[in-house]
């Protein structure tokens, strides 16, 4: 399972561009084989696609990741300090 802060600052970073694993891992301060989890938890719920080109996946949000992220923003405005 997936912890919602790694969830949501992964689909921050997809949102509007594709992405590779490593500049995710690099990014959200997680390992590479974390990332990579998050990303196949996500990808079996629908929430973005992965795609190789060479030895590099690339990863992009899906429709229905975009609307995950703009509710879970819209969750974290409605409470405050009580969701980061």
């Amino acid at each position: 399972m997936i912890q919602a802060t790694n969830l949501r600052e992964i689909l921050r970073f997809l949102y509007g561009k594709e992405q590779n694993i490593a500049f995710l891992s690099k990014k959200s301060d997680l390992t590479y084989s974390r990332v990579l989890k998050n990303i196949q938890d996500l990808e079996l719920n629908g929430l973005v696609k992965t795609e190789f080109r060479g030895r590099s996946r690339f990863v992009t949000i899906t429709n229905k990741g975009e609307q995950v992220l703009v509710n879970l923003n819209n969750i974290s405005k409605l409470c405050g300090n009580l969701i980061q």
